[in-house]
This record gives C-alpha cells, structure tokens and sequence, in this order.
C-alpha cells in the first residue's frame, strides 16, 4: 500500500514519529512480505460490522515490531495510536498501514498491525519486512 500524498498528520504521541497520517491508499501489490527500505508502506483494508450506532466507540491501532531505536536513544517495541469513531450504519470500511519514512523505522523482521476494540483484537495482520517473494495474505471481516 501506499499512502496518498496528500495525508493529513493528526499528532500522537504513541508513535514513533509523535503524528498519525490519514488519508485514501492504494493497494500496488498483495502480500506479507515486505522489502527493507525506507519509504514502504504496507497494511491492508479492513470490514468492521456491529459496532455502536448510538454514540462514539473508542478504537485503537497497534503496530508492534522488532526493536526500534529513535535518535534520541528512546527503544520501541510497539506503536500505539487511539481514535474515536463513529459509523452511522453499525459497520465501516477502513485500513490501516505503516509508513516507513525515517532511517530508524526500517528494522527487519515481524511487524504486526492489529485494530483494537473493547481490549479484543477485531483484526491484524502479520508482516515480515526485509524479506524477498511474495505471498497472498488475506483478512476476514470480524463480527462484534
């Protein structure tokens, strides 16, 4: 996937870079296995249904991956990010990816992004990132 130039930055202090981008993607190629280098953005789409019509519900969006360490010293080992969200109809459409745009977020091995709900992942999916070949990887919408 790739973000759209055009992203909005929402600070967040539980990231690595202290904002969240949101904006349209698109989808270039399927797969887990994700090239070593700096600008690559994977994730994937995702289907959501029974979910609160009646008020806002609190989601949060959980990137964990091999050791991280930022400029200045700090080591992570997971990113946080939490948002409220509204659907109107009791389902929606989202994704969710990860840029890599500093030198210091490009770290081999497995990644992980996983949608939180009510402390129960609704839906994640696996990544390796500095791994070669392909492979088709997909995601079943949950049910609440």
């Amino acid at each position: 996937m790739l973000p759209d130039d055009g992203a909005k930055k929402i600070p967040e202090k539980g990231t690595a870079l202290g904002y969240s981008s949101y904006g349209d993607a698109a989808v270039v190629s399927e797969t887990d296995k994700i090239p070593l280098k700096k600008g690559m953005a994977f994730g994937f789409d995702f289907h959501l249904e029974g979910l609160p019509t009646d008020r806002p519900f609190h989601v949060k969006y959980v990137t964990t991956h091999p050791r991280m360490v930022k400029p200045d010293g700090t080591v992570l080992f997971q990113q946080v990010s939490e948002h409220d969200e509204t659907v109107p109809m009791g389902d929606g459409d989202g994704h969710y990816w990860y840029t890599m745009r500093e030198s210091f977020e490009v770290v081999p091995g497995e990644w992980t992004l996983a949608v939180w709900y009510n402390d129960k992942v609704l839906v994640q999916r696996k990544f390796v990132v500095g791994s070669t070949g392909a492979s088709s990887a997909s995601t079943t919408p949950p049910k609440l």
